[in-house]
C-alpha cells in the first residue's frame, strides 16, 4: 500500500526544504558588491568676508565716446551708428534725480569697489544632501555564523551650503555726467536701443566729476557648491544570525576629493539711494583624509540578492575654499550618512 503524505507533511518538508537552501545560501554569501543611497547629515561650512571687494556689475570704461559705459542706474553703450557725432541713441537710466540742470546734463555712478568690516563669520548647513555609494568586499575566514571579511568602497555627496546674511561696509563711488544738451528726456526708467530711429541722443563720452564714500548693506548670497568623492577601505564582519538576515559591519581608512565652486550673488543697497549688482565665482579642488565605521542590516530576498540599510560615520579633515578675502570652510569632522540600496553576494 502506498502511503500518502498529508498536507502538514508537504508544508514541513518543504519548509525544510527552503532552510536548506538558505543554509546553503549562507555558505556562499562571501564576495559581495553593493550599491545604494547615502542620506548625508551633520556638515556645515563656515563663511567668512572681509576686506576690499571690486564689483563685476558695471564697467565706467574710458571717457572717450567710442566705447560702453556700464553704471549702476543705467548706461551710455556704442549705437549702430557707432556714436557718430559723438552722440548715442543706446542709453538709458533709472531716477529723475539723475538729471542736471535744464536737461543739460545726466550723471550716473559706478561702484568702484566696497569694504565689509565687522562681520565676522557664520556657520551654515543645509542639510540632507542625497549621493551615491557602492562598496566591494571578499572573505577572509569564517568562523560559525561569523564571516571576517575585507571591503573598499566609493561614496559621492553633492554638497551646496549658502550663507545669507546682510552684511554691512562701505562703498567708493564714482560721479560721472554726460551732457544731454537741453533734449526732451524720457520718464525713468528709459532703456533706449542699438538701433534707435528718433530716439533721443546723448554725448557718448563722459567728465568725471568725483569720487564719494556711502554707507551699504550687502544683501545676497554666498554658496559653496561641492561635490564629495571618498575612496574607503578596511576589514569587515559579517554575521548571519537567522536564515534571511545578516548584520555587517566595517571600518577602515578613508580618502576623499572635495572639487566644486565657491559662488557669490550680491546686491549693494547704499544708503543715498539705489542699488547694484556684484557676482562671481573660484573654483578649488581639495584632498582631505580620515576614518570610517559602517553598520549595516542585510535582508536576503533570494540566493543573489539583499537589500540593506544602515549607517555610517566619517570623520575626514576640513576643506577650505578662499580668494580675495573671501573664504568657505567644509566641515566634515562628523559626517553622518544612512545608506539603503542592492546587494549582491557571490
Amino acid at each position: 500500500m502506498r502511503a500518502f503524505l498529508n498536507p502538514r507533511q508537504y508544508l514541513g518538508i518543504l519548509a525544510g526544504a527552503l532552510l536548506a537552501t538558505a543554509a546553503t545560501a549562507n555558505a556562499q554569501w562571501a564576495k559581495h558588491f553593493r550599491i545604494g543611497m547615502q542620506l548625508g547629515l551633520n556638515i556645515d561650512a563656515d563663511f567668512s568676508s572681509g576686506g576690499t571687494f571690486g564689483v563685476s556689475g558695471n564697467n565706467p570704461g574710458s571717457p572717450g565716446p567710442d566705447v560702453d559705459h556700464i553704471y549702476d542706474d543705467g548706461y551710455v553703450r556704442m549705437d549702430a551708428t557707432g556714436n557718430a557725432g559723438d552722440l548715442t541713441t543706446f542709453w538709458g537710466y533709472r531716477d529723475a534725480s539723475q538729471i542736471q540742470g535744464n536737461n543739460e546734463r545726466m550723471r550716473f555712478h559706478a561702484t568702484e569697489s566696497y569694504t565689509l568690516t565687522g562681520n565676522g563669520s557664520t556657520e551654515e548647513d543645509d542639510d540632507p544632501y542625497f549621493g551615491f555609494e557602492a562598496a566591494y568586499g571578499g572573505p577572509i575566514t569564517r568562523w560559525g555564523k561569523t564571516l571576517i571579511g575585507w571591503e573598499v568602497g566609493y561614496g559621492l555627496l553633492p554638497i551646496e551650503i549658502s550663507d545669507k546674511r546682510t552684511l554691512t561696509g562701505t562703498a567708493v563711488r564714482g560721479v560721472f555726467e554726460h551732457d544731454l544738451g537741453g533734449i526732451f528726456v524720457p520718464p525713468p526708467p528709459y532703456d533706449g536701443s542699438e538701433t534707435g530711429e528718433q530716439q533721443p541722443t546723448i554725448g557718448a563720452g563722459y567728465n568725471r566729476l568725483t569720487d564719494t564714500l556711502d554707507n551699504v548693506s550687502v544683501t545676497g548670497s554666498r554658496t559653496l557648491d561641492v561635490t564629495m568623492h571618498n575612496i574607503r577601505a578596511g576589514p569587515t564582519i559579517h554575521w548571519e544570525f537567522a536564515p534571511r538576515w545578516a548584520l555587517e559591519g566595517s571600518a577602515g581608512g578613508a580618502l576623499g576629493i572635495v572639487t566644486g565652486d565657491y559662488r557669490f550673488k550680491e546686491t549693494l543697497n547704499f544708503q543715498s539711494g539705489g542699488s547694484t549688482q556684484s557676482r562671481g565665482d573660484f573654483g578649488e579642488t581639495d584632498f582631505v583624509y580620515g576614518a570610517y565605521v559602517t553598520g549595516l542590516v542585510l535582508f536576503h530576498v533570494e540566493q543573489h540578492g539583499d537589500i540593506y540599510a544602515g549607517v555610517q560615520f566619517m570623520t575626514l579633515s576640513d576643506s577650505e575654499f578662499e580668494k580675495d578675502g573671501r573664504s568657505a570652510e567644509l566641515n566634515l569632522g562628523a559626517a553622518i550618512s544612512f545608506l539603503v540600496g542592492i546587494n549582491w553576494p557571490f
